[in-house]
């Protein structure tokens, strides 16, 4: 499957990105799906960690996390937002333990469809968290 980063066209503030780093880090990976990584692999750049969780994963990777209890992993780092200088974007990152399914190539283009679809829903949804308004489709926040 073909990962690729996501530009969320839009331009924000140092300020804004801390705000919302730390709602992210509130939340966390059990109650939004978020994490930090605070010297990642940009040095002196915050970035926000987001994983699938059970009740939160786009349609066609709900077997890629388990239930709690269960064999295998609760929670799955599946992107991280980056600042960017301003301008920020996803980086879609799927572990090598994902094995793509053998099924059509449509398929295979919907999955990813989704999972980009869903990294961007989680992007919103933590600019909700963080009280970040802005219209979808605007360039400014």
């Amino acid at each position: 499957m073909e990962m690729r980063n996501l530009d969320f066209e839009v331009e924000m503030s140092e300020a804004q990105w801390e705000n919302m780093a730390r709602s992210a880090e509130t939340l966390g990976p059990e109650g939004g799906g978020y994490g930090l990584e605070k010297d990642g692999r940009i040095e002196g750049e915050t970035e926000i960690r987001v994983f699938m969780r059970p009740d939160d994963t786009p349609s066609g990777w709900e077997d890629w996390v388990s239930e709690p209890d269960t064999y295998g992993a609760d929670t799955r780092e599946a992107a991280r937002f980056y600042f960017n200088s301003g301008r920020p974007y996803a980086e879609i990152e799927i572990g090598e333990s994902v094995v793509e399914p053998i099924e059509t190539e449509e398929e295979v283009i919907e999955m990813q469809r989704e999972l980009e679809s869903w990294v961007r829903g989680k992007w919103h949804e933590l600019l909700r968290e963080s009280g970040i308004h802005y219209d979808p489709g605007h360039t400014a926040i």
